[in-house]
């Protein structure tokens, strides 16, 4: 831990942790279903249950336990407007890194296309007011 009530899980994509008595928000859920069950086997042995998902950004290292811990407990997920699309239809990453061709079967795995979850609360990202100062 950073603080007692911010710090982070160690992996291949680290993962946020953000402390709120027993319970935590995760930033990102790391590749897949393994990493998920172990970031829940790390915090549960702590005492603490996840309350929420905040997921950066789309690309399947950072989304790819969300549908496990979603599952699991029932965690709320939030994304920006952008990102959500992506996060609850996985195959468009690798659709359009492929020009809108269906991307070969070789192609379709953890590292490009993570299994779907939805995202239940979503944030509009707002363009800062012009004119300065």
């Amino acid at each position: 831990m950073i603080t007692d009530a911010v710090g982070y899980i160690p992996d291949a994509v680290n993962i946020g942790v953000i402390r709120d008595g027993s319970e935590v928000i995760l930033v990102d859920t790391g590749l897949d279903k393994g990493t998920a069950k172990e970031i829940l086997k790390t915090l549960e042995g702590a005492g603490l249950t996840v309350k929420a998902i905040i997921n950066t950004h789309h690309h399947a290292d950072h989304i790819g336990g969300n549908a496990y811990i979603k599952n699991r407990t029932g965690a709320t997920i939030y994304a920006s407007e952008i990102e959500a699309g992506l996060i609850e239809s996985p195959i468009l990453e690798p659709t359009y890194l492929f020009s809108g061709a269906a991307p070969l079967q070789g192609l379709r795995n953890r590292f490009l296309l993570a299994k779907p979850s939805k995202v239940d609360h979503v944030r509009t990202v707002r363009k800062p007011a012009s004119g300065g100062g």
